[in-house]
C-alpha cells in the first residue's frame, strides 16, 4: 500500500496476490481442460497452476477473457460471478498491422522457398507438432524445425516450426525427432512473412493467427471451442486430432488460389476488427466503472482484521 496504487492492471500470465484491487487476464486454463498433457499435469505443475488460479481469480476485481467460451470456463471451474468477468477480444499487434511489405531477405538468410508452412509454437505436446508432422508426411512434404546447433538446409515444400527448448517439452522433442527420418533441421526461430500459418491443438486462443491475418497469410487453425468466435470465417478450421483432415486443408490452401486469396482478404479484414487501442480503451472503461467503488477508501488505507 505504500506505493499508493489505486488499481493494478496485470497483463502477464501470472500475478502475485495483492492487497489493492486488480484485474487479471486469463490466457488459458489448460490444466483444467486437458490435465492429461504432461506439461500441465506432471509433477507439481498441475497443483501449482490450480493454487494460482483458485486464489487470483477469486480475489480479482475483474477477470478478463477473450471470448464467451473462456468466460464460461472461468465460471465453471472457479465460480466467479458473471458481473466480474468481462470479455475483451485479443487485439491484433500493431507491428503486424503496420508491416505491409514482405521481407524476402529472411527467406534468403534461411534458404527458404517463397511459399512455406509456418507453425509458431513451443515444443509442448499439446501444441500437436507430431500430428502436423504426420499430416506433412501424408501430403508428401518435408519438414524443417529449429535446432540452434545446426545450419539451414533448402527443402522443397518446406514447413518451418519455431519454438523454445525447455525441460517441460523434452519428451515432445524426443518423440518428434524419433517419429520419422523426414525431419530436417534449420537455424533458430524464423521471423518473416510466410505463406501459410498453422495453429492446431494449441488449446487457448492466442495472437499468432491474428498476426498472420494482418500479414496476409492464409490460416489453418484448430476447430476448438471459441475458435469460430475469435477467427470467424477468416481461417480454415480443422480437427486437430485428424492428420488427414489437416493434410487436406494444407493441400486445398496450397493448390486452390481462389480459396487462398479469399482467406487472405477475410483475414486482413478480421485483423482490423479489434486493435491494441480498442483493448486499451476497454481496460480504461473498466477502470472508470470501478472508480466509484475505489473512492470508498484511500490509497494509504491498511487492511485490518477484526476492526
Amino acid at each position: 500500500m505504500r506505493e499508493r496504487i489505486d488499481f493494478f492492471v496485470n497483463v502477464s500470465p501470472e500475478i502475485a496476490i495483492l492487497d489493492v484491487p486488480f484485474l487479471v487476464i486469463v490466457w488459458d486454463l489448460q490444466h483444467r481442460l486437458q490435465p492429461f498433457f504432461p506439461e500441465v499435469g506432471s509433477g507439481d505443475e498441475w497443483q501449482r497452476r490450480e493454487n494460482f488460479f483458485s486464489q487470483v481469480l477469486k480475489r480479482a476485481a475483474y477477470v478478463v477473457t477473450a471470448e464467451d467460451t473462456a468466460k464460461k470456463e472461468v465460471q465453471m471451474f472457479y465460480g466467479i460471478p458473471d458481473e466480474r468477468i468481462r470479455i475483451l477480444p485479443h487485439p491484433t499487434p500493431r507491428f503486424a498491422l503496420e508491416d505491409g511489405a514482405q521481407d524476402t531477405s529472411m527467406l534468403a538468410q534461411f534458404r527458404l522457398p517463397p511459399n512455406y508452412i509456418f507453425y509458431p509454437a513451443q515444443f509442448w505436446s499439446h501444441k500437436n507438432h507430431v500430428r502436423i508432422l504426420r499430416a506433412s508426411c501424408t501430403s508428401n512434404r518435408s519438414t524443417i524445425c529449429p535446432c540452434p546447433l545446426s545450419s539451414p538446409v533448402p527443402i522443397k515444400g518446406t514447413k518451418v516450426i519455431s519454438g523454445n527448448w525447455c525441460k517441460r517439452c523434452s519428451w515432445t522433442i524426443r518423440y518428434f525427432f524419433s517419429a520419422t527420418s523426414r525431419v530436417r533441421l534449420c537455424g533458430p526461430c524464423i521471423k518473416t512473412l510466410s505463406s501459410f500459418v498453422i495453429r492446431v491443438f494449441s488449446g487457448p486462443l492466442n495472437l499468432p493467427p491474428l498476426e498472420a491475418f494482418a500479414l496476409g497469410c492464409p490460416v489453418i487453425a484448430a476447430d476448438i471451442p471459441g475458435a469460430k468466435q475469435e477467427l470467424g470465417d477468416a481461417a480454415m478450421l480443422v480437427n486437430p486430432a485428424n492428420e488427414f483432415e489437416i493434410a487436406e486443408a494444407l493441400k486445398s490452401v496450397r493448390s486452390d488460389s481462389a480459396k487462398r486469396e479469399s482467406l487472405i482478404a477475410r483475414g486482413k479484414e478480421r485483423a482490423r476488427r479489434f486493435t491494441g487501442s480498442d483493448f486499451a480503451n476497454g481496460l480504461f472503461d473498466l477502470l472508470d466503472e470501478f472508480q466509484p467503488i475505489r473512492r470508498c477508501w484511500s490509497a494509504d488505507s491498511q487492511f485490518s482484521v477484526g476492526s
